[in-house]
């Protein structure tokens, strides 16, 4: 299950309040499809995978406080991926690009502690995938 603190929490909400999401979603896929290029094909519209790669993690921080929301959320999630058979080090680098992409739009509002609770979500959400297929 995803282990967040309240104050990660809190620094989840706050993020999403100064996030502009076309460009955290575009710039994500921009990395991720640097560092793994052989995963383009998997995406028939770039701008639509973009849009629903952080309406995921959007409506996951809202379910964080209600757990059987949450885990219908994220087995939504694995189910759509179950056909890319993404192995630890897809997420790893996922989630180095979402780091990145977090960094670069939220630029001097980006602080290590917003870093940190983004890691832990998005750690948790892969380990929750993981263990689902």
């Amino acid at each position: 299950m995803i282990t967040i603190t309240n104050k990660q929490k809190i620094l989840l909400h706050y993020t999403l309040l100064h996030l502009d999401q076309e460009q955290v979603g575009k710039i994500f896929y921009d990395h991720v499809l640097v560092v793994m290029p052989h995963f383009r094909v998997h995406f028939k519209d770039l701008k639509l995978q973009q849009h629903r790669f952080v309406s995921f993690l959007i409506k996951i921080i809202h379910t964080l406080d209600e757990p059987e929301k949450l885990q219908v959320v994220l087995r939504e999630l694995t189910q759509q991926h179950t056909h890319l058979s993404l192995k630890p080090a897809h997420f790893n680098k996922m989630g180095d690009a979402l780091i990145v992409s977090l960094e670069e739009v939220l630029g001097d509002k980006y602080t290590p502690e917003i870093g940190d609770a983004w890691r832990a979500l998005y750690h948790s959400i892969a380990e929750v995938m993981l263990s689902q297929v």
